[in-house]
């Protein structure tokens, strides 16, 4: 696993900077600009196919592992959910400021077009 991590990042550092250094030059890739993009974007998928194969914890350092595991999904949990609550908050305090802006136009507004997201076409 961390030799795929590691071929990964020296992939992505390589194919990054051909191609930052191809575009300004012909105005496209090259095919192997492609090929080394495209190899950039398959290793995360080797490394998640490496990550998804479970095989049940036997010794302790196994166990050890699953409850880190499940710790660190907890708190990656736990931020999205803070995340999502603090955005809610930044959403409503411009909205609050939009208000005071444009007033009774912005009001019409909010009535018509949903916050986030409408299941209406």
């Amino acid at each position: 696993m961390t030799d795929l991590l590691a071929l990964g990042v020296l992939v992505s550092v390589i194919a990054l900077l051909y191609a930052r250094r191809e575009y300004p030059r012909r105005g496209h890739l090259t095919l192997f600009g492609l090929f080394l993009l495209c190899t950039m974007l398959f290793l995360p998928i080797l490394m998640i196919d490496q990550v998804t194969r479970y095989t049940p914890p036997v010794t302790w350092v196994d166990y050890l592992g699953l409850i880190i595991a499940i710790t660190g999904l907890a708190l990656c949990l736990a931020a999205l959910l803070v995340t999502a609550v603090s955005l809610h908050y930044l959403v409503l305090i411009e909205e609050q400021h939009q208000r005071s802006v444009f007033g009774e136009p912005y009001v019409e507004f909010c009535h018509n077009v949903p916050r986030y997201w409408s299941w209406r076409r």
